[in-house]
This record gives structure tokens, C-alpha cells and sequence, in this order.
């Protein structure tokens, strides 16, 4: 991970299409992370938006490690997940 750190230069404040590109994902999915309050925190300088290497860091150990609501929905979504590999396997016979 360090090497691809290195790739996206985290010394410097991020914007948010900075933050899509480094994690490979679309602005909507960002903006509907924000709104869920799992976006990484922001800093706003008048109008415009930015994060810094922290945040960004912070942000993504945080993804790695959900904790309270955000990691219930996760294991709630896992079992679905399962159950549903369970219920297809055991249609097919296995």
C-alpha cells in the first residue's frame, strides 16, 4: 500500500475527486458516503472543499475497521450475502 501511497501524493490536501480517483470510486458514491456520514472529513476554506493526508488516512483505516452502526450494517449485509450463496447452492444440489 505504501508504494501506491507514494503514487498519490498524500503530502498535500486532497480534493474530492482527488479522493474518487485514489480509492476507484464514482463521485456519487462519494457524495452518498458523505451523506451517510462516512466520507473522510473535510475541510472547507471559504468555498472551496479539501482533505488533508490525515483525514484521508484516518478515513481509510476506518473502512478497514467499521465500528458501530456502520459495522452492523456491514455483518447484516455479509449474512444476506451468505444466505443467499446458501439458498442458490442448495437449488443447484451441491
Amino acid at each position: 500500500m505504501e508504494e501506491t501511497l507514494s503514487k498519490h501524493d498524500l503530502s498535500r490536501f486532497l480534493t474530492q475527486s482527488d479522493v474518487c480517483k485514489y480509492v476507484q470510486i464514482s463521485s456519487a458514491t462519494y457524495y452518498k458516503l458523505r451523506a451517510m456520514g462516512l466520507g473522510p472529513k473535510e475541510t472547507r476554506i471559504g468555498s472551496v472543499v479539501r482533505i488533508s493526508p490525515e483525514a484521508m488516512r484516518e478515513w481509510l483505516v476506518a473502512r478497514n475497521n467499521p465500528s458501530g452502526e456502520e459495522a452492523a450494517a456491514q455483518a447484516e449485509a455479509d449474512a444476506r450475502l451468505m444466505a443467499r450463496s446458501r439458498n442458490a447452492l442448495a437449488a443447484a444440489g451441491r
